[in-house]
């Protein structure tokens, strides 16, 4: 009986000890910058870029730059939200009124997969 009661505190014991593991939590995006090249200038010669800019938890600053980060044209304001690895964004459709563009697309460590181009973490 006292072997079948230290044996069955052991077990208790080593089960208690184990955790779960739990998935762990989708890391902020906010305040990352992202680039994925996207022309060569013909004014300058230099390489120009999209960049994904993580401005806060709900907006993305989408713009392009030169490689000397000089930006070209205008930033837009991006929607978004972010459950690791999904990264799904909504862009304002100022073409017409058939409403907003929503896409969909992956989060790794170094690069996110989106607009059909991967961006890369700077």
């Amino acid at each position: 009986m006292k072997k079948l009661l230290i044996v069955s505190i052991v077990i208790l014991f080593t089960l208690s000890s184990c955790k779960k593991d739990e998935p762990t939590p989708a890391k902020s995006l906010v305040g990352t910058r992202w680039s994925s090249f996207n022309y060569k200038s013909v004014v300058d010669n230099s390489n120009v870029y999209k960049i994904l800019y993580f401005k806060n938890e709900t907006e993305i600053e989408y713009y392009s730059a030169s490689e000397k980060t000089k930006i070209i044209g205008s930033k837009e304001i991006i929607t978004y939200t972010y459950s690791h690895p999904t990264l799904t964004v909504v862009r304002k459709n100022t073409v017409n009124s058939n409403g907003d563009f929503t896409i969909v697309g992956t989060v790794s460590d170094t690069f996110i997969n989106i607009f059909s181009a991967d961006y890369s973490k700077e």
